[in-house]
């Protein structure tokens, strides 16, 4: 072993740290922020889907999916008690929380600060809609201005049939984002 190597070795025997085995295993369960892996004819349970389980409300959580295979590191120097999940090859799920702000992602989208404001604009068909109002009102514009009006009797008519639909909800919003 070069010096180098020798230094290292030194420094995680002095601060107790330890080296780390990874290895890829499948995701038999997911338990809360933990989850039960198979390694070859092992199972091996409580598996941190998070570097840290503290009950802290501010994390970044990924659940992989069942029967998916994830990378593990082995924090207890290959006595398989330390077990995290590093990275995931199928995800289910993933919950960010930072102070106020959350975002969730599922396969139905994605949900910024719980999606009480619904879903974003879809700018381009916003756009599209307002232009018809925009031209409805020009019409209407020219067709009251062009109306002979008798000065005597202050009467005229005229007749305006407008061609904008009216909003639908659903022709603008993008649900699969919601924030």
């Amino acid at each position: 072993m070069n010096d180098i190597g020798k230094i290292k070795n030194s420094i995680r025997k002095l601060s107790g740290a330890t080296k780390g085995i990874v290895f890829t295993a499948q995701v038999k369960s997911v338990e809360g922020e933990t989850c039960t892996i198979a390694l070859g004819n092992t199972s091996l349970s409580d598996v941190r889907l998070r570097a840290v389980i503290n009950g802290n409300a501010e994390k970044l959580y990924i659940k992989p999916k069942k029967d998916s295979y994830i990378l593990v590191i082995d924090l207890s120097n290959g006595n398989y008690r330390d077990l995290v999940a590093i990275t995931y090859s199928e995800v289910e799920t993933i919950n960010i929380k930072i102070s106020e702000t959350t975002i969730d992602i599922d396969k139905d989208g994605v949900v910024f600060n719980g999606g009480k404001l619904n879903g974003l604009v879809k700018i381009d068909d916003l756009m599209g809609w307002m232009d018809s109002v925009y031209s409805d009102l020009q019409t209407l514009i020219g067709i009251l201005s062009a109306i002979p009006v008798n000065a005597a009797t202050m009467t005229g008519s005229a007749v305006f049939v407008p061609t904008t639909a009216k909003p639908v909800k659903f022709n603008f919003e993008n649900t699969k984002v919601k924030q």
